[in-house]
């Protein structure tokens, strides 16, 4: 059994992380995964760099797809019609992001599918949460069993990388919300 800790920092990593679960799901629920199978796919996914910077450009065409007012409309309708479920499968989420015109296109513009662009999303968020777990608590954390110790690793080796990532992925979705400020009609009152 494992317990929750609270981070007493904010690690940029686990930032990185959570930034990308709720920015990138383009208006999906929230995606837990319910399925044996589909926690099975996590735990045995490995970052690589190669995968590392698929993910990067998938994750550009889907900022630059973002700015797209029909598309962020179409996100906002599916967020709004969330049953607020958290047993969403892998194979649900690909499902509703896929129904988001042109997603699947900026995904595959890197090489990589919708499943796995989500698959990377989660074994990512794992690795990230538990490397900032490891580096708060040093000895004490325990890594659980379904947490690859090599994903782990990956993300500490590559902290600058995923740094600049971050900082990347702020300006985008800063400029994407602008343009969409800018489109938005005043307020009637």
């Amino acid at each position: 059994m494992s317990r929750s800790v609270p981070l007493r920092r904010r690690s940029p990593i686990a930032a990185l992380a959570l930034g990308l679960a709720l920015l990138l799901a383009a208006g999906a629920a929230r995606p837990l995964i319910a399925q044996d199978a589909d926690v099975a796919a996590i735990a045995a996914y490995r970052l690589t760099e190669a995968k590392l910077d698929q993910f990067t450009r998938s994750t550009r065409a889907l900022m630059e797809l973002a700015k797209d007012p029909a598309v962020r409309a179409r996100a906002a309708a599916m967020e709004a019609q969330d049953d607020g479920s958290d047993s969403k499968s892998i194979a649900d989420v690909v499902a509703q992001l896929e129904s988001i015109p042109g997603y699947k296109k900026a995904v595959a513009s890197s090489g990589m599918t919708t499943r796995e662009y989500i698959v990377f999303q989660f074994a990512f968020m794992q690795a990230a949460m538990a490397q900032a777990m490891m580096e708060q608590y040093g000895a004490q954390a325990q890594l659980p069993a379904e947490i690859s110790k090599e994903n782990v690793e990956f993300v500490r080796t590559h902290k600058a990388q995923l740094e600049q990532l971050t900082a990347e992925m702020k300006k985008l979705q800063e400029s994407v919300e602008a343009d969409g400020a800018a489109a938005e009609p005043p307020p009637q009152r």
